[in-house]
């Protein structure tokens, strides 16, 4: 099982989870995937002012992750009664 599939099992909700959905638009802009009028780029322009170089952006990104790897993690344990 690869990480991306532990969190999909894993983290609550997840297909329609905002959370998920955000921490997605960090990592598009990180690899500036973003694209005109997409979810990624209004928060490119709403957050870091348009600025795709913004450290913000990759430190905002890894928060995030984190977050979403304790919410999984914490799910995991409590499944399986550790």
């Amino acid at each position: 099982m690869t990480n991306r599939e532990f969190i999909e099992k894993w983290y609550p909700n997840y297909s329609s989870s905002s959370f998920i959905a955000h921490n997605e638009d960090l990592f598009k802009l990180m690899n500036k995937e973003q694209e005109d009028g997409d979810s990624a780029d209004s928060l490119l322009q709403s957050t870091y002012k348009g600025d795709v170089r913004d450290p913000r952006i990759e430190t905002d990104f890894y928060e995030s992750e984190c977050m979403i790897y304790d919410k999984a993690l914490q799910n995991f344990i409590k499944t399986i009664g550790l």
